[in-house]
């Protein structure tokens, strides 16, 4: 019983992890937050094979910005729910970049990010074959801690970083209380190339290959996704990508003024996808730009 909520809890924080590092960098990369002359507000719910009763719902709401010509900050503040586990969390952001020219579109950039989660298990509602099970006591709950150092290197239309990740342990939950904590370090690799592919109008469009490597220190696995989108900065981008090592993704985005609006949608070949109606996630953002500053190379992907 005890291994089999284990596991249960393990499996479920370990997805909620993922799925948001792919759709929001800013949340795994600290380097982006200033990259961009704005600021960017956005609020995001995802919903894991939909139909399944008790699948994961993610909720997402947050902001990054640029103080002066250097500084970035951002803050998130996070939510999940699967059935009896649930989380919340708060995270912080801080970039600082070092420019190569008088535009924003050369330089370097180091970023440092700290969040903080709130773990909650309610074993109120467990079927139990016995009735006295003594792991079974209520509700359980854990803090546990994130932190992120990363750094990039941008040059016109490239874009390169490197992040590497720190968390405490999450799976203690009915685990003995005197189970030794390690820290657990996942590495992370991301490459973009935005190219322009010509002009309709006064619409330009983009082409923008979008590569992740993640590596797990402790496994010694590596995770690899892969993206290619379409962007026309008049009012909408579409593309689709890969992740390792079998879910493709679709996703389609609209701009109308300083509303964004995008959605995403998840295949993955499997039984539980063959049970429920995928896997949705619907993004509602405003980007505010500054003014008096020059504009940096277009860089959707922080967007959506």
């Amino acid at each position: 019983m005890k291994f089999i909520f284990l596991i249960l809890f393990f499996v479920h924080f370990c997805s909620f992890s993922q799925e948001l590092s792919l759709y929001h960098q800013s949340l795994f990369n600290p380097t982006v937050a200033g990259k961009e002359n704005s600021t960017i507000v956005r609020f995001t719910f995802r919903q894991q094979w939909a139909g399944i009763n008790g699948s994961p719902k993610i909720f997402l709401a947050g902001a990054i910005t640029r103080f002066g010509e250097n500084t970035g900050f951002g803050g998130f503040l996070l939510g999940d729910k699967s059935g009896n586990i649930s989380l919340t969390g708060i995270q912080f952001i801080y970039a600082y970049h070092i420019k190569l020219g008088k535009n924003d579109d050369k330089g370097f950039a180091f970023g440092i990010s700290a969040r903080a989660t709130q773990h909650n298990l309610d074993q109120s509602k467990f079927k139990l074959s016995e009735n006295n099970d003594p792991i079974i006591n209520g509700n359980e709950s854990k803090l546990s801690y994130y932190g992120n150092f990363g750094a990039s290197f941008y040059w016109n239309a490239l874009f390169v970083a490197t992040t590497l990740t720190a968390s405490t342990p999450t799976e203690i939950i009915l685990s003995p209380k005197n189970k030794t904590e390690e820290l657990s370090y996942n590495a992370f690799l991301h490459l973009s190339l935005m190219q322009n592919i010509g002009k309709l109008g006064k619409c330009d469009f983009y082409i923008e290959p979008y590569t992740l490597l993640r590596y797990s220190v402790a496994s010694k696995n590596i995770q690899f996704s892969q993206y290619l989108k379409f962007h026309s900065f008049c009012f909408f981008s579409f593309g689709g990508g890969y992740k390792f090592p079998n879910t493709l993704m679709g996703i389609i985005a609209f701009k109308v003024g300083k509303l964004n609006l995008s959605y995403l949608y998840d295949y993955t070949p499997s039984e539980i996808f063959k049970n429920s109606f995928g896997t949705h996630e619907i993004m509602i953002g405003f980007v505010f730009p500054k003014k008096n500053r020059k504009s940096a190379v277009p860089c959707p992907a922080y967007r959506y």
